[in-house]
């Protein structure tokens, strides 16, 4: 890698991850506000009509969004070529996206209040997957910033727009409202950049180009379907069973885990492009790296699930009220497939990341499928545990499917990894135990315990080592990987 990639790279990596966890963040605290505001009934509603919407968001964007950041990234002076069309394109999707969303509604069974919400939240779903798809043109001629700018601008007037409704005592239907006001301003916002800075852009109807984007796009809405059944279809069936409260307490438990996933997913995504170079230069710095990819990764999973299983009464009263205290044993189950899904990154991202992209659509189109049966086997006797149970044994198999299919491309002997993690974790769980029995119940006292005893204990065996940490670095492109 040159000097002046390098630099890029890290310029980028720096504003994703500026973008990702200021976003991250405001959107955690907003959704304990609204939780704690909405109660566990009416969060359920919410958090039903947000999931029932982002099942058909795929439809809306039909995988033209990353088709976009690749084609545009390999070739920029297409730029307005494909913006005109896909933009034309995308207003057709949507305006199907919405009449279906209005259209399937009707068959749920809610109440007025639920169906006025999930109409306005189809709208800012709309909106949403535009804003998605001009970030991913800022992304394909690495202006990373605009992203982060972006991103920052919908969950800013978001949060000034729910203080506002919260301020005033409005119903829950103006939150859906609040949505579509941040949607609206952050895609305007994203058009005028594209304007000024990339493209004067109108709207053009090449039939022929049409048919090609589609055809070339139908593999990532694919995966963007199996997507969207892993992290919605849980929420939309207890809904469907008219289990509007499960849903309020799954959704609790659930929200904190998507925000712990956020590390994993800035580490994933800065060292895709490290190994898909090293996939093309050399066998041997490619294992080399994905060894210590995989190494960073069980470090991180192993404290994280077994600690949040150990503090989950603590966080759970911090976030919310007493009423969603049946969140707890939900959340104990999901923090364990958080952990799973660390593991599992270090072979699904390799694996996208060597031109093995078909079979990670197999693994994840059968992890979606799984999920969905289990959900009808659980969640009717085990409600919103039996939902959480189902994706945690739905992420062990994609766990074991991928490990299996990277195997093929180089021996990662995960054992080697697991153990002094393993070790060193219930070292950690035993101290915690001893610590909060004896000296303190405080969740912050004990979560600098178990991370510093934790990182103590992993130095000692040489479990982990100050050359780990230079691999941060090297992901984010902050130095040259070394030949």
């Amino acid at each position: 890698m040159t000097e002046a990639p390098a630099k890029s790279m890290a310029k980028n990596s720096l504003w994703l991850v500026i973008g990702e966890v200021i976003n991250g963040l405001l959107m955690f605290f907003l959704t304990i506000w609204l939780a704690r505001y909405l109660g566990v009934a009416g969060y359920g509603k919410l958090t039903f009509a947000l999931s029932f919407v982002a099942l058909f968001a795929v439809l809306a964007d039909f995988g033209l969004s990353q088709l976009a950041t690749r084609e545009i990234a390999r070739n920029r002076n297409e730029t307005k070529k494909y913006l005109d069309n896909i933009i034309t394109v995308r207003i057709f999707l949507g305006l199907a996206t919405l009449l279906l969303i209005v259209l399937i509604a009707q068959f749920l069974r809610k109440d007025d209040e639920t169906i006025l919400l999930i109409y306005l939240l189809g709208l800012w779903e709309l909106f949403h997957t535009g804003l998605m798809f001009l970030q991913a043109v800022f992304r394909s001629h690495e202006r990373m910033q605009y992203e982060a700018l972006t991103r920052i601008t919908h969950i800013i007037v978001l949060g000034v727009a729910v203080f506002y409704f919260i301020s005033q005592g409005y119903t829950i239907v103006y939150f859906g409202l609040a949505y579509c006001i941040a949607g609206t301003v952050a895609v305007t916002l994203a058009l005028l950049l594209t304007w000024r800075c990339f493209s004067h852009f109108s709207l053009q109807f090449d039939l022929i180009f049409w048919r090609g984007m589609l055809k070339e796009a139908w593999p990532f809405a694919l995966s963007l379907i199996f997507m969207s059944i892993y992290y919605s279809m849980d929420s939309v069936m207890l809904g469907v069973m008219g289990q509007d409260q499960e849903v309020g307490w799954y959704n609790a438990a659930y929200k904190p885990i998507l925000f712990i996933l956020v590390l994993g997913s800035v580490i994933s995504n800065s060292a895709f492009p490290i190994i898909s170079r090293l996939f093309k230069e050399s066998a041997k710095r490619l294992y080399n790296f994905w060894q210590n990819y995989t190494r960073l990764l069980t470090f991180i999973a192993f404290p994280l699930a077994a600690g949040g299983v150990f503090l989950s009464p603590l966080i759970i009263r911090l976030l919310y009220t007493d009423e969603y205290l049946p969140s707890i044993l939900a959340f104990q189950i999901l923090i364990c497939t958080a952990g799973v899904i660390y593991v599992s990154a270090s072979f699904g991202t390799p694996l996208q990341a060597c031109n093995r992209q078909r079979i990670y659509l197999v693994g994840v189109g059968l992890g979606a499928l799984l999920n969905i049966i289990l959900n009808f086997v659980l969640i009717p006797s085990f409600s919103l545990y039996g939902a959480a149970t189902a994706t945690l044994f739905t992420e062990i198999f994609v766990l074991i499917f991928m490990y299996l299919k990277a195997s093929q491309i180089a021996k990662i002997k995960i054992a080697k990894y697991i153990l002094k993690p393993l070790l060193a974790t219930i070292l950690m769980s035993a101290v915690l135990y001893l610590f909060s029995t004896v000296i303190s119940q405080n969740l912050f006292v004990l979560l600098i315990v178990g991370l510093l005893f934790y990182l103590a204990v992993m130095f000692t065996i040489k479990g982990f080592s100050i050359d780990d940490f230079k691999l941060l670095s090297e992901m984010l492109g902050r130095n040259k990987l070394k030949k």
